[in-house]
């Protein structure tokens, strides 16, 4: 799925959706940014990168992920209590050193809610200072919306840091998320709507609120 973010001032392509061996090999590297880092933020994408990768490494030993949302279908038809990983990843051919801006850990639950296990920007984006691109947590959370939607997932829920709360609140509408939040089908609607209009304006066009393409 194609979205737009914010380099320098402008508008640019990226695209979200599930990641490959060779994405997670990439992202798999960040884990070690972070002691090289005094910033808080810093430090949390490298231990949220690495955390993400080594649990996506154990849902992956036990047979228990989707590649896609295909295969995510099947799995849910032929066992409907099935506790399933996801792993989505933000990227953009012009982003350098390598295309990865960000990744996205879930997991379908067994009544069939959508936790947000893991979600952050490289932490070569994670500092307020130094980040040169905007958006890619948002392109990554309105995907994993729309996997929510294709499966009709009855929530999204997670946790939230003291750095991941105040986004939280401003994309959801909600000022009370504090260290978790729950966001049912009505509001995941109205959180997808609200992207799509921020996106429009940005003069880049954007599939459609029902022409989402998942895969």
């Amino acid at each position: 799925m194609r979205f737009p973010v914010v380099v320098k001032g402008r508008p640019r392509f990226a695209k979200v959706g599930f990641a490959t061996a060779a994405d997670m090999k990439v992202v798999s590297g960040w884990a070690k940014l972070g002691a090289a880092s005094e910033d808080p933020a810093v430090q949390d994408a490298a231990e949220f990168a690495g955390l993400a990768c080594k649990r996506w490494r154990f849902y992956q030993r036990a047979g228990r992920y989707a590649s896609n949302v295909e295969e995510l279908l099947r799995m849910i038809t032929a066992m409907p209590d099935a506790e399933v990983a996801l792993m989505f990843v933000a990227e953009a051919e012009w982003y350098k050193p390598s295309s990865q801006m960000g990744v996205c850990l879930c997991r379908r639950t067994w009544s069939n809610g959508l936790c947000v296990d893991f979600l952050t920007v490289s932490p070569e984006e994670a500092a307020p200072g130094h980040r040169s691109v905007a958006g890619v947590g948002r392109g990554l959370l309105y995907f994993a919306a729309a996997v929510a939607e294709t499966i009709r997932a009855s929530n999204i829920w997670g946790e939230a840091t003291s750095l991941s709360a105040p986004p939280y609140r401003h994309m959801f509408e909600n000022p009370r998320i504090q260290d978790f939040f729950r966001v049912g089908r009505r509001a995941l609607r109205h959180f997808r709507t609200n992207v799509e209009t921020r996106w429009n304006a940005m003069g880049l066009p954007v599939p459609g609120h029902h022409a989402i393409d998942v895969e």
